[in-house]
């Protein structure tokens, strides 16, 4: 895969191909920002397979800045055991924002399946998924969530225009959840 890391802003945009399968832990496209704002972005295709590990598309990160993940392409993350996250937008102390225009499919055996996982404990989080976007979130052993967008005090917010689909053969199945506790929703 590709992985990008700085202190300071960070943008991340692949228009082609990437293809990563790895015992351990397997991400497409993965920009961690210390300080900085993380903007990632896919418009090609990745493939993210793992066997034991947790496996992801696009992955944004920033420790105190915000983070945006992009998709207008396709996304297919497999795990065996561990957890399969399509697209990550994670930011502890900025806001987190994620938007799928194109195609997702997080699958797992054993784990849990996410197609957008997007989380700000103390920022604000929007989520969309586009009028000809679709996710697909699939697991055998564990829960299969289609959105899963949080913030502890902050406001959440998911506009859904497009096709979601959560199966858990075993578990739970959520097409989307969306959590504040402080915050609105």
């Amino acid at each position: 895969g590709v992985g990008v890391f700085s202190n300071n802003d960070l943008t991340l945009i692949s228009d082609g191909s990437i293809d990563v399968s790895n015992a351990g832990n397997a991400f497409g496209l993965a920009g961690y920002a210390d300080f900085g704002d993380s903007t990632v972005t896919n418009n090609g295709a990745i493939y993210a397979y793992s066997t034991n590990g947790t496996a992801a598309g696009v992955v944004a990160v920033s420790n105190y800045g915000d983070t945006s993940a992009y998709n207008n392409g396709d996304i297919e993350a497999y795990s065996f055991t561990g957890d399969a996250y399509g697209m990550v937008s994670y930011s502890p102390y900025g806001d987190a924002i994620a938007n799928n225009e194109g195609s997702i499919y997080a699958h797992s055996f054993i784990g849990d399946a996410t197609g957008i996982l997007a989380f700000a404990q103390y920022g604000d989080v929007t989520v969309t998924n586009g009028t000809y976007a679709d996710i697909t979130a699939y697991t055998f052993g564990g829960n299969a969530t289609g959105i899963n967008a949080q913030s502890y005090t902050g406001d959440v917010t998911v506009v859904n225009d497009g096709s979601i689909s959560a199966d858990s053969v075993n578990l739970y199945a959520i097409g989307i959840n969306a959590q504040s506790v402080y915050g609105a929703v």
